[in-house]
């Protein structure tokens, strides 16, 4: 907003300079006739209002989120590490920025139940089991960054939910939502230059891996229809 302020205030210095010296350069006296001030006058002011719309038209909308760019083989590498950490059980060497979510449940019974809420939903579950029968759960949601056009996303995607009730532990789909982008690239003046083409959008997203990592009671019995489990070799 400063930046915007500081800008204005030089479009008009600027106008004002330019009206000044179109004064004082006519004329014997320096003047300009009546109606030529205000042709001055109003040409200034249409000036400034037209530069003003296109840095309003540059601004991000209320509400708006900054996104970073991220280039795509660096989503593709931290999925592979976070899959093989994951699947070697070593999540504690996962950077933080990977965890979305944790979980802690208590549970006493020999037999879990694992399910999706929704079928759609892709996931690996990778199990590593403890020592010995501490009567928890422990539950913890990691994730790659997400990339759509070069733009990191990740913060603007919900995490999903984890439910126990009874003896079935779900994973619950995340809250599904209308994300609008505004991205700002070379004017069309700019691509003719260029020699590129001032029409056309193509748009692409790379998904990085999600997992769903497990802690459980050294014997405990997982069953699954729906899900791919994966158990952490001891």
């Amino acid at each position: 907003m400063m930046s915007l302020i500081l800008f204005l205030i030089l479009i008009a210095g600027m106008a004002g300079m330019m009206a000044k010296m179109m004064m004082g350069g006519s004329g014997k006296r320096g003047r300009f006739s009546y109606l030529r001030r205000v042709k001055v006058v109003f040409t200034v002011y249409l000036a400034v209002l037209i530069l003003c719309m296109i840095v309003s038209l540059l601004l991000p909308p209320p509400g708006g989120v900054e996104l970073k760019r991220v280039k795509d083989k660096e989503v593709e590498r931290e999925s592979q590490q976070l899959y093989e950490l994951a699947a070697e059980g070593r999540v504690e060497a996962l950077d933080p920025a990977f965890l979305g979510k944790k979980w802690v449940f208590d549970y006493d019974q020999q037999r879990l139940d694992l399910a999706f809420q929704d079928g759609n939903m892709m996931m690996p579950v990778i199990v590593k089991r403890k020592a010995g029968d501490d009567g928890k759960i422990e539950a913890a949601y990691y994730r790659a960054r997400y990339s759509m056009n070069g733009f990191d996303i990740t913060k603007l995607i919900d995490d999903p939910k984890l439910q126990l009730s009874n003896r079935t532990l779900t994973l619950l789909k995340p809250a599904s939502g209308k994300l609008k982008f505004s991205t700002y690239n070379s004017v069309f003046s700019v691509k003719q230059l260029k020699g590129e083409s001032g029409t056309g959008f193509s748009s692409s997203s790379i998904g990085g891996t999600r997992i769903l990592f497990l802690s459980i009671p050294k014997n405990l019995e997982l069953q699954s229809e729906n899900m791919e489990i994966q158990y952490v070799e001891s």
